[in-house]
């Protein structure tokens, strides 16, 4: 069988084995010593930093984005926000008339502290100039 071709004329006892276990130490120091230098980098540092100083702000705002959704959709934790009289999206419009008297209920006049107001303007009044909402 000197002369086969093929897998066969390989002489199997002279390949020396690579242990998986010596690969997979090998790729572990790798991979811990990529993790040492991400950790360790400026740049993430900076981004961490930033993300810690924005936290506030961006809780806030997501906050209030879902507290108007809410009130217009009338659920949640700021759904009772529909019912203030007079609020709607422009704020002007008030409960019909005819619908309480449909409903047996007395509309009180719209509070001063309301007029012209929209729900945008009652949830943060201090952003409104700012366009958060848009």
């Amino acid at each position: 069988m000197a002369h086969a071709l093929g897998l066969e004329s390989v002489d199997i006892s002279s390949l020396i084995p690579t242990s998986d276990g010596k690969i997979a130490e090998q790729i572990k120091a790798t991979q811990k010593s990529d993790d040492d230098r991400f950790s360790n980098s400026p740049t993430l540092k900076s981004l961490l930093e930033k993300s810690q100083q924005n936290k506030a702000k961006n809780k806030k705002d997501i906050t209030d984005k879902y507290c108007y959704r809410q009130a217009e959709l009338g659920i949640g934790d700021c759904g009772g926000l529909q019912f203030v009289p007079g609020m709607t999206e422009n704020g002007k419009q008030r409960t019909p008339d005819w619908l309480a008297g449909l409903l047996g209920v007395e509309i009180p006049e719209e509070a001063e502290q309301f007029k012209g107001k929209t729900i945008k303007d009652l949830i943060r009044p201090d952003k409104e100039e700012q366009g958060i909402f848009n």
